[in-house]
């Protein structure tokens, strides 16, 4: 509309051109302000996907079946808030659930181009954990840097409550991410973390997958695996997926 404005203007003030005694009269030259957009600090984004198998950090999280996951985020100038929820199969030797509720917050900024992220997450089991003491709670720090199509992660997760096979409070999580965007615009990305929820040994996880864009939906498919130490075996999983955020 504002390359449209300038052009009916300026053919106003060409055919207004008069002669006073000869002279050329120019019209006063008209200014046309640009406009201007107002933006907001404050974001409301939601996500949804569909996945064949619910696999996270290594392991199966609905004995090999398919999962609906979706979330919802609040963020304010870095600060953010969100829930996120899955179907799965949660049951223990006295209680089952069905249903995983994430509750986090944090601030996510950046120093030099390098993004960092700063928060906390509670993992809610409805039936399971309804104390919230004895629900699984991280602070985590995660920092990012992209260079051109390529990026580049790492998060450290620490559980203050959770207590390992050792007996001992305190289980940790560290994962490095990788990813690079390709011919066609898709995306192969990769991951490799490791825990110790299992006390005396770290357990190892790792995944690599593709994901393209098609319209208003990522489209992916991912090959994960676990390696539990202390059993000297590996289990691993294909997993497709779609997903869309609004």
């Amino acid at each position: 509309m504002k390359k449209l404005t300038l052009s009916i203007a300026s053919i106003v003030a060409l055919s207004s051109l008069s002669f006073a005694g000869g002279e050329v009269v120019e019209p006063p030259v008209v200014v046309v302000p640009p406009v201007v957009e107002e933006t907001s600090d404050l974001t409301i984004s939601a996500n949804m996907a569909m996945v064949s198998k619910y696999i996270w950090r290594g392991m199966d999280q609905n004995r090999g079946n398919m999962a609906i996951q979706g979330g919802i985020d609040v963020e304010y100038k870095g600060f953010y808030v969100g829930a996120w929820a899955s179907n799965g199969d949660f049951d223990t030797a006295t209680e089952n659930s069905s249903i995983e509720l994430d509750l986090y917050a944090g601030y996510r900024f950046e120093v030099a181009t390098i993004g960092f992220d700063i928060g906390a997450i509670a993992y809610l089991y409805p039936g399971v954990t309804d104390d919230w003491d004895e629900t699984s709670k991280e602070a985590y720090v995660g920092v990012s840097k992209e260079f051109g199509n390529f990026g580049l992660g790492a998060t450290f997760s620490y559980d203050f409550d959770a207590v390992n096979e050792d007996g001992d409070e305190g289980t940790y999580n560290v994962q490095f991410d990788a990813s690079v965007k390709t011919i066609a615009e898709i995306t192969v990305a990769g991951s490799f973390g490791m825990n110790n929820a299992a006390g005396a040994t770290d357990d190892y996880y790792f995944s690599v997958g593709a994901s393209k864009t098609v319209g208003k939906f990522d489209i992916g498919v991912a090959y994960h695996g676990y390696y539990n130490d202390a059993l000297d075996d590996t289990t691993d999983h294909i997993v497709a997926s779609i997903s869309t955020s609004f």
